[in-house]
């Protein structure tokens, strides 16, 4: 988080924990479903993505953590960045076929194709996966 606490995502347990600077365990979560990646949305907000649900939940966290909106992705989604307010989102059926859906102020709704490849569990926020380049790799 940008002030220096740590967000986890507890996928056994269905939780969100929530650590101080300090990495003291100061608030937890329960969530509809098992998260598998956390990524920052704001000063005071995170993204959170449930596979098994095949959704996107906001969580406010200016104090203790709450849920917020939530968004129907229709497919198991993994891994989520934020860049410049989009939303990066892997998301495959289980099995098929992966893309990366963009959501956001510039390209709400868009997907990108990967070839048939397995979609990443996780997109580290200067890595996107895209059958378009050499290596699939996108750096933003």
């Amino acid at each position: 988080m940008p002030d220096g606490r740590l967000m986890l995502a507890d996928h056994t347990n269905s939780k969100l924990l929530l650590l101080d600077r300090g990495l003291n365990l100061t608030s937890e979560l329960q969530l509809p479903g098992d998260p598998w990646d956390v990524a920052v949305a704001g000063n005071s907000d995170v993204v959170v993505t449930l596979p098994d649900v095949k959704k996107l939940v906001y969580v406010g966290v200016a104090t203790t953590p709450r849920t917020g909106r939530t968004i129907d992705v229709n497919r198991r989604c993994y891994g989520v960045a934020v860049v410049g307010g989009d939303i990066y989102v892997s998301v495959h059926d289980d099995p098929g076929d992966g893309t990366v859906l963009v959501m956001g102020r510039s390209r709400t709704g868009q997907e990108e194709d990967r070839g048939g490849r397995p979609g990443p569990g996780y997109i580290p926020e200067s890595l996107l996966h895209c059958s378009q380049c050499p290596g699939y790799c996108v750096c933003i």
